[in-house]
């Protein structure tokens, strides 16, 4: 299906979309369930999902971040996009953005959508390790 706006249009379109995923609200019940503070998607460089005390917390989908276990990309194309192309834009933007919130200060956690919805409790520790890493620092 060809669609009805030229590239740029789309572009600018779909960049404004916020629509939170099913992700972001697991991570958040993982993080209730400890009873650690946190921020959810605090100002910051790279949009974090959440802040715990330093810790800059992203969950990674596993196909627009490029998961070694599950990435597959698509054999067709929507709207003439290089999948190629974009995911290695979005892995560029997360090694710069990690760079530069670890320069800010913070400690960034990554944390894949595999783990969040097959493996709960790996993310339970990593987040209480990020909680107790978080006030250590403060």
């Amino acid at each position: 299906m060809t669609d009805v706006f030229p590239r740029e249009v789309r572009s600018r379109i779909m960049s404004r979309i916020r629509s939170k995923s099913g992700l972001d609200r697991r991570l958040f019940e993982i993080l209730d369930s400890l009873g650690v503070p946190y921020e959810k998607y605090p100002e910051a460089p790279g949009r974090p999902d959440a802040r715990v005390g330093d810790v800059m917390v992203f969950a990674q989908g596993c196909f627009w971040h490029a998961c070694k276990k599950h990435f597959r990309l698509p054999k067709s194309s929507f709207a003439g996009i290089d999948w190629r192309a974009k995911i290695a834009k979005n892995m560029e933007r997360d090694r710069r953005v990690g760079r530069l919130l670890r320069r800010m200060g913070f400690k960034v956690l990554r944390i894949w959508e595999h783990d969040i919805l097959r493996n709960p409790e790996r993310v339970r520790r990593a987040l209480a390790e990020a909680a107790a890493h978080g006030k250590a620092r403060r």
